[in-house]
């Protein structure tokens, strides 16, 4: 059967079989995959990265191919994440990975609707919006979550590497706007991180850095990132995760009558013991505010932290103010990201 993980933003999901069987082609009939570019269009690392990685484990608890914890229970995709919603508005184009010929496409499903823990959204139509690709030989791609009524291909029509299949959605079991992209042979779902050319799946030691089925320039853009640093932004009062979502809060210039000076970041594949610490700097150079979380208790999709101060009985100090996000880890920062913000009409 045809297999896909609803790429959700948090750990644990349970397995999703989606609705599709393809013919199970005999193993010595297997030919050469073929070498996968990426999927969507987006800076990765800047403005996307990868939230999950297929689950390696064969047991209940679950690990990325280095063996970290950017995965979930019986994931068997790659999650594609960009930053907010404010972007998938904007459209972030989702491509097809080889050569190929379209077998299925659903399209019309609404985004942005389901919650974990909900049963709104059928087991077969998990995926949302999607498009599966055949590729020769009993390999296939399918790419889940697509924008509702952004797809521009149709079954049985043939397709190029790099040809635009629709833009990044959160149709069907999606709780942040991504692609899911599952490679699968014969049916059954491999690890494009892992895989080798004409043999199924392998699980390497941890630490691989061989180029799986990407091709070699998409491999050497791949390179295991955890944690990143998804967002950050300033906003003139406290913030939640959802404010960071659709940015509603979010502040460009701080003006003289703004209530509050507040910095936040956001950063996927946290794991136990690292901590995330933010410090806002006054022109004067004196700490205008700063906050270190306490150490995540475990390995966490996402995490959020913000700190700041409200406006002065003095007023705004004249110049800019500079804030830096950062994760700690053993002391040391593997993740940050710095911007500043101007006193200004």
């Amino acid at each position: 059967m045809w297999k896909c993980e609803l790429g959700s933003a948090k750990l644990g999901l349970m397995k999703i079989i989606i609705f599709i069987t393809v013919l199970a082609l005999p193993a010595a009939a297997l030919a050469e995959a073929p070498r996968f570019s990426l999927p969507i269009a987006c800076a990765l690392g800047q403005d996307c990265a990868i939230q999950n990685y297929v689950d390696t484990d064969p047991g209940p608890q679950w690990k990325d191919y280095r063996c970290g914890a950017m995965s979930y229970d019986g994931h068997d995709g790659t999650d594609f994440r960009i930053a907010d919603l404010e972007m998938m508005r904007a459209g972030v184009p989702v491509l097809a990975a080889a050569d190929g010929m379209v077998l299925r496409v659903r399209d019309g499903m609404a985004d942005g609707v389901y919650r974990q823990g909900s049963n709104t959204i059928p087991d077969n139509a998990a995926c949302g919006n999607g498009v599966i690709i055949d590729h020769g030989g009993g390999w296939t791609t399918q790419y889940c979550h697509l924008r509702k009524n952004s797809l521009a291909v149709r079954p049985d029509e043939p397709v190029k590497r790099g040809s635009l299949l629709g833009l990044v959605g959160q149709s069907g079991r999606a709780q942040v706007p991504h692609v899911h992209f599952e490679v699968a042979v014969n049916g059954k779902s491999v690890d494009p991180f892992t895989a080798d050319g004409n043999r199924e799946a392998t699980i390497p030691a941890c630490g691989t850095t061989h180029a799986g089925l990407w091709r070699d320039d998409v491999a050497r853009a791949l390179p295991y990132r955890a944690p990143l640093v998804l967002n950050t932004g300033f906003a003139a009062g406290s913030i939640a995760m959802e404010d960071i979502e659709t940015r509603a809060r979010t502040i460009a210039r701080l003006l003289p009558d703004t209530p509050a000076l507040v910095f936040y970041g956001r950063a996927i594949g946290t794991s136990e013991g690292d901590t995330q610490r933010i410090t806002i700097t006054a022109p004067d150079g004196s700490v205008f505010a700063s906050h270190t979380t306490d150490p995540e208790p475990r390995p966490r999709a996402q995490a959020m932290a913000f700190t700041g101060r409200k406006r002065p009985a003095s007023g705004w100090q004249d110049g800019v103010y500079t804030a830096r996000y950062r994760i700690i880890r053993d002391r040391a920062v593997i993740a940050e990201r710095t911007e500043s913000i101007t006193l200004g009409e």
